[in-house]
C-alpha cells in the first residue's frame, strides 16, 4: 500500500509491508530526505544499495553517499561494517 499526503514541506510518501503478519514501514520520503528501514544485515543493505544504483540510472541523478548516515536501533552486530558497505557514516 503507498499512500501519498500533501503537506507544507512538500510531498510525503510512504509504504507499509504486511507480509510479516502485521503493518510495519518500510521508507519515508520527503521534499529532500528519505529515511529507509531495513534488517541490519549485508543482503539487506546490499539490496538497497543496488536498488538507489537503479535509480540513479534510471534517473541521473547522484545519490551522495557521503552525505548519507546509517542509524541502528536495538543490538545491531557489526554496525560499522554495515555502514562500510553502504559507503555512508554510522551514527
Amino acid at each position: 500500500m503507498i499512500s501519498k499526503l500533501r503537506g507544507a514541506d512538500g510531498l510525503f510518501v510512504f509504504s507499509m509491508d504486511e507480509s510479516r503478519g502485521g503493518a510495519g514501514v518500510t521508507h519515508l520520503l520527503f521534499a529532500n530526505d528519505s529515511h529507509i528501514f531495513c534488517d541490519a544485515s549485508a543482503d539487506q543493505v546490499l539490496n538497497i544499495l543496488a536498488t538507489l544504483v537503479c535509480f540513479q540510472t534510471v534517473t541521473g541523478l547522484k545519490i551522495n553517499l557521503d552525505k548519507s548516515m546509517m542509524f541502528t536501533v536495538g543490538d545491531v552486530p557489526k554496525p560499522s561494517y554495515l555502514a562500510a558497505i553502504f559507503g555512508c557514516k554510522w551514527i
